[in-house]
C-alpha cells in the first residue's frame, strides 16, 4: 500500500483520473483519504462501485463476510472483498485521531450500505450516531380487474377470473391505505385500463392523495380518461406483446397512447417478458428509439398460480444468458437502459456481466423486503391479500379494521424463510449469494405447487 498523505477537499482531476488507471491495492490509501477528509467524494462513488460491486446493497440486508471460506462460485469477488477489508485496516490504524477515524468510518456507512455489517462490527455506535436509512414510500399494489384485451400465455393472471373489483370495495381499500401512511398504488390485472370505472379509480386516487403507476399493453385508447395526467400517475410500463408487435391496429393505438402520455408528461418505460428462446430483440429496441423511450424493462416470464401459465423454468435460465448479454450490449451501442423487472441467478453470467450489472445498479433483484416485506403487497378483486402477486397460496382477507401490524405479521410469515432459501444447490458455494446481492430468483419459484 502506498504511503497516506494528507488530501485536500479540492479534488483535482488528474487524481481521480489515475482511479481508472491503477488498481485499488496501490492507491488504497488515497482512496481512504478522500472519505477521511470529508471531501467531494462523488466523483470516487462511480469508480468504487465498478471495482467492487458489492458495496451496494442487495435482497435483503447483507450478511457479515467471512474471510476463510472458501467459494466456487464469484471467488474473485470474495478476494476483492477480502482486499477491500484488509486496506481498509490499515487505513483506520493510520488514522491521526480517533475523530479521523469515526469520520472515515461514518462516510463509509453513508455511501456504502453493502459493507454496513462489518462497519457495525468495527463500531457499533455508527448506526445510531449516523441514523438509519429514510423510509421509502409504502405502496400497494391493487388487482382491479380480470379482464383483459390480449391472452398472452406467458401472463401471471393468465388464468385470472374475469371479474372486476367493485368501486365501492376499491374505495375502501384506498381509505385503509390512507391510515396507514400509504402513498402510492399500483393497478393491476388483467388489463388495467379495461375496468369499466377506471377513469373513477384514477379519481378516487386524486381525492385520497395517492399517486399511481401500472402495466399496460397501451393497446386501448386512453384519450378519453378525464384523470390521465402526469400529476397522478407517476410511470406506466408500456408492456410489449407477441400479439402487439405483430398487428398493425394494435401498434397504431400504442403509438397514439404514447404520444398523449408524452403530452400529458406521465413517465413511460417499454416492458417486456421473455417466453421463449428466440425473442424479438431488434423489435423492442427499434420501438424505444422510434419512441424516444430510452428503458426498456425484461424479465423471464415467472410462474402463475399453480402453474398454469408458460414460464421459464430455473434449469432453463441458462439457455437465456447469451440472449440477455447480447441485449445489454446492443442496448449500451444505441445509449439504451436496460431494467430487469424480476430477479435471475448471476450465476448464469460469466463473473465479468455480473459484476458489470451490480455496478450498474441494474441488477436483477426485487424490494419485496422492504418495509417488513409488506412493499409488494397485493390485494384481489375478491379482497385477499398477498404479499406479493407472485406469493398467492396463503391469503389474508381485508377488511376496513385490518391492522398494519397484522400485515406485517402475515407478509414475514410468508416470506422471510423464502428469503434465505438457496434456488439451487450450487448456492451454498457462491459468493453474491452469502452477500444477498443474488436472491437466485422471483420468489415465486420457491414456493412448493
Amino acid at each position: 500500500m502506498i504511503k497516506r498523505r494528507k488530501i485536500s477537499s479540492n479534488l483535482s482531476s488528474s487524481l481521480i483520473f489515475q482511479f481508472s488507471l491503477v488498481d485499488f491495492e496501490s492507491m488504497s490509501g488515497v482512496f481512504f483519504s478522500f472519505f477521511e477528509e470529508n471531501g467531494d467524494v462523488e466523483p470516487l462513488l462511480k469508480y468504487a462501485r465498478r471495482r467492487f460491486p458489492f458495496l451496494t446493497r442487495g435482497f435483503d440486508e447483507p450478511a457479515p463476510f467471512d474471510s476463510g471460506k472458501k467459494y466456487k462460485y464469484f471467488a474473485k469477488s470474495a478476494a476483492d472483498c477480502k482486499l477491500l477489508f484488509s486496506r481498509l485496516d490499515s487505513a483506520l490504524a493510520e488514522c491521526s485521531t480517533e475523530i479521523n477515524r469515526q469520520r472515515l468510518l461514518k462516510n463509509l456507512y453513508r455511501y456504502f450500505d453493502g459493507i454496513r455489517p462489518e462497519l457495525l462490527r468495527i463500531a457499533p455506535d455508527i448506526l445510531s450516531a449516523t441514523g438509519g436509512d429514510c423510509e421509502s414510500i409504502r405502496q400497494i399494489m391493487i388487482f382491479t380487474t380480470g379482464f383483459c384485451n390480449l391472452s398472452c400465455p406467458y401472463c401471471f393472471s393468465y388464468k385470472m377470473p374475469a371479474m372486476e373489483m367493485k368501486l365501492s370495495d376499491f374505495e375502501s381499500v384506498l381509505k385503509w391505505a390512507k391510515q396507514n401512511r400509504i402513498e402510492r398504488v399500483s393497478f393491476c390485472g388483467g388489463e388495467p385500463t379495461m375496468h369499466s370505472r377506471f377513469d373513477d379509480m384514477l379519481g378516487l386516487c386524486r381525492q385520497y392523495g395517492m399517486n399511481t403507476y401500472f402495466a399496460s399493453n397501451f393497446t386501448r385508447d386512453c384519450s378519453h380518461f378525464r384523470n390521465f395526467s402526469g400529476k397522478l400517475i407517476d410511470m406506466i410500463f408500456v408492456h410489449l406483446t407477441p400479439q402487439t408487435l405483430e398487428k398493425p391496429e394494435l401498434m397504431r393505438i400504442m403509438h397514439e397512447n404514447i404520444a398523449l402520455a408524452k403530452k400529458k408528461k406521465i413517465n413511460l418505460i417499454l416492458r417486456t417478458n421473455v417466453s421463449d428462446a428466440s425473442p424479438e430483440v431488434d423489435s423492442w429496441l427499434k420501438l424505444c428509439t422510434e419512441t424516444g423511450l430510452k428503458e426498456l424493462s425484461v424479465a423471464l416470464a415467472i410462474p402463475a398460480d399453480e402453474g398454469k401459465n408458460r414460464f421459464i423454468a430455473p434449469d432453463t435460465f441458462q439457455n437465456y444468458a447469451s440472449m440477455l448479454k447480447s441485449l445489454i450490449i446492443k442496448a449500451e451501442s444505441q445509449k439504451i437502459g436496460i431494467i430487469f423487472a424480476k430477479p435471475l441467478p448471476l450465476c448464469i453470467f460469466d463473473e465479468e456481466t455480473a459484476n458489470s450489472l451490480l455496478s450498474k445498479g441494474n441488477f436483477p433483484r426485487c424490494n419485496l423486503d422492504e418495509h417488513n416485506c409488506t412493499n409488494n403487497l397485493s390485494v384481489k378483486p375478491d379482497l385477499s391479500l398477498n404479499p406479493c402477486l407472485g406469493l398467492t397460496s396463503h391469503s389474508l382477507q381485508f377488511n376496513e379494521n385490518l391492522s398494519w401490524n397484522e400485515v406485517e405479521s402475515f407478509c414475514l410469515g410468508e416470506v422471510k424463510s423464502l428469503l434465505s432459501k438457496p434456488l439451487f444447490e450450487r448456492c451454498a458455494d457462491c459468493f453474491l449469494y452469502d452477500r444477498k446481492l443474488c436472491q437466485g430468483a422471483c420468489l415465486s419459484y420457491k414456493i412448493e405447487r
